[in-house]
């Protein structure tokens, strides 16, 4: 499995029961967008901030992952900013109940892969394995920098968009194109995440 977001990780885990896994990852940790970032005893959540379940089966793994202790309900005040208005308490707040990792977000993707080969810092290139069905069907996965082999699997999972985007040899540019060019016609609104360490814990809102 290329990538070890929580898409990743939950497709891992629940193969693992009936086969052998192996994440790879170009981070040096797991998580992709629920990444953790810390340094000088602060940490920041800079990909998902939190997540609020909306649907029934979602908030079903939700309350597994309470239970294991890696997430809870946060409580915190959520606030909104605006050019006009500056920063106000957030109106819709209390229509939905927000969930974040604990102790970072990263620990829910941790959580999902105990127990399964994670290879870090290891970004794969995959191509076909032979040229025709039977024995010869299968993947040839090497290291994107080194190029140094990584094994031979029966079948490959990519969750990740870039190494999907890039580091795909065997990938048809047709077929990859029919895809593409949809999907880039959705539109979609930049997010950016601003981390911030204060002395205080109330930034006074």
């Amino acid at each position: 499995i290329q990538g070890s977001g929580v898409a990743a990780a939950a497709c891992a885990r629940r193969l693992r029961t009936t086969h052998d896994v192996t994440v790879f990852e170009s981070g040096r940790g797991p998580g992709g967008r629920m990444s953790t970032r810390r340094s000088d005893g602060y940490q920041w959540d800079h990909g998902a901030q939190y997540f609020s379940p909306k649907t029934d089966a979602f908030s079903v793994a939700v309350s597994e992952w309470v239970e294991q202790g890696w997430c809870d309900a946060w409580a915190g005040e959520h606030c909104v900013w605006s050019s006009e208005g500056g920063v106000s308490p957030d109106p819709k707040a209390a229509a939905a109940v927000r969930y974040v990792g604990t102790p970072g977000m990263n620990t829910i993707c941790r959580g999902l892969l105990d127990g399964v080969e994670a290879r870090y810092e290891t970004r794969a290139v995959a191509m076909r394995r032979g040229g025709g069905g039977g024995a010869d069907r299968g993947w040839v996965l090497e290291h994107a920098k080194s190029g140094s082999a990584l094994g031979e699997y029966d079948f490959l999972i990519c969750t990740d968009k870039t190494a999907a985007a890039q580091h795909r040899k065997d990938l048809d540019r047709e077929l990859l194109d029919d895809f593409v060019q949809p999907a880039s016609a959705v539109p979609s609104v930049p997010s950016l995440a601003l981390m911030v360490a204060v002395e205080q814990t109330r930034c006074g809102f």
